[in-house]
């Protein structure tokens, strides 16, 4: 994070050029002073994570034609749009200053939410992903603040909105449609001509065995190999909702890939009967293709 006169000229350097991407002039000399002031009142109230360029580039994008600094002084909510652009550039410290900052309006909403399928943890992980992380056919939601209106009563209705959405996924057949997802992105490694090796009925009982091996994990591992397998994230992407290092979301990855490979290890003995070389020679096809998902994702294997 720059800080100091070079972030603030760091602030109008890309605020200028953000305006005259958009064709807009900055040939009011009240701008530099205005982004300046702005800048040092952000760092007032969030004096870690920040990030000037960020902010600029944030705030030349909120500018509609004609607006000037005196006006966009009280139009725009400054303090909380700086933080809002940092947390859209990815900065750790930004996302734990804004989880932090506005805690208790955020558990206001959590307690709302009765749901029992639901605990805590889930709420907090839940609100994370849809705040910070882009889907397939979204942005993130933090990307859809305008920086016009309270800040606070923007991000109540994200909250709210996005465990309601989760709630209704959470109807039984959305979450076996979920586990299936998964269960068919998992067993992708293991090819049909391998699988045969497991006899007859073979199919159905290894979907059957993945299902189980998916429900005995806990609720950390079952959302993170939602999360990878179905919801696109990397491993970095993990790091940064869970406010940990991408080794340390690497290394609950790897625990959750092993804890699944042994429920569904003991799941397959028993309902298929077969011999434990035929189960671990498709159990050692699946981690070969878990372990080159896992480079594909940026994940390091640090197991000791």
């Amino acid at each position: 994070m720059a800080d100091g006169d070079a972030a603030a000229d760091e602030l109008v350097a890309a605020f200028t050029a953000g305006m005259r991407a958009r064709g807009l002039t900055v040939d009011d000399p009240a701008w530099a002073p205005w982004l300046r002031r702005a800048w040092q009142r952000a760092l007032l109230r969030w004096p870690q994570g920040l990030r000037a360029a960020a902010y600029g580039a944030g705030l030349a994008a909120r500018v509609r034609p004609g607006e000037r600094p005196a006006e966009l002084e009280h139009a725009l909510q400054l303090e909380d749009l700086a933080l809002v652009c940092a947390c859209l550039d990815g900065d750790a410290h930004a996302i734990a200053a804004l989880e932090h900052g506005f805690a208790r309006h955020l558990e206001q909403v959590f307690a709302g939410i009765t749901d029992l399928r639901l605990g805590e943890d889930d709420k907090r992980q839940i609100v994370r992903v849809h705040l910070f992380v882009a889907g397939p056919d979204r942005p993130a939601a933090i990307a859809t603040y305008s920086g016009r209106g309270s800040f606070v009563a923007w991000l109540r209705v994200t909250a709210k909105r996005a465990l309601l959405n989760a709630v209704r996924r959470h109807e039984p057949a959305r979450v076996d449609a979920d586990d299936e997802a998964v269960a068919d992105a998992l067993a992708a490694s293991a090819p049909d001509a391998e699988l045969a090796l497991l006899g007859a009925g073979y199919r159905e009982a290894f979907r059957g065995a993945f299902r189980q091996a998916l429900a005995e994990l806990t609720v950390r591992e079952r959302g993170l190999l939602r999360q990878v397998t179905t919801g696109g994230l990397s491993v970095r992407d993990l790091g940064r909702i869970h406010g940990v290092h991408h080794a340390t979301a690497a290394r609950w990855l790897r625990q959750a890939y092993d804890a699944l490979l042994g429920h569904l290890k003991r799941a397959l003995a028993l309902s298929l009967a077969a011999d434990e070389r035929g189960v671990d020679s498709v159990l050692s096809l699946i981690r070969s293709g878990i372990d080159a998902s896992f480079a594909g994702l940026g994940a390091v294997d640090d197991r000791r």
